[in-house]
């Protein structure tokens, strides 16, 4: 399984075509048609590693879930 990890901390990134959705759409044109899993942090700042989905992505990954990024 592919993994897809879309993060957009403020507004400003939304309002100039970097929005969530932006992120995921391209993501998944680039995996194709392979099966993809999400992970999103919205509204989470860049500055640190302690993100929910990234912390939930990592894990994946060690537990075997996810084999390409």
């Amino acid at each position: 399984m592919i993994a897809v990890y879309a993060r957009v901390s403020t507004e400003e990134q939304a309002k100039h075509g970097f929005s969530l959705n932006d992120h995921i759409r391209q993501c998944r044109q680039k995996a194709g048609a392979n099966k993809v899993k999400e992970y999103v942090d919205d509204g989470v700042s860049g500055d640190f590693l302690d993100r929910p989905a990234l912390t939930k992505l990592r894990d994946d990954i060690q537990e075997g879930i996810i084999g390409s990024i």
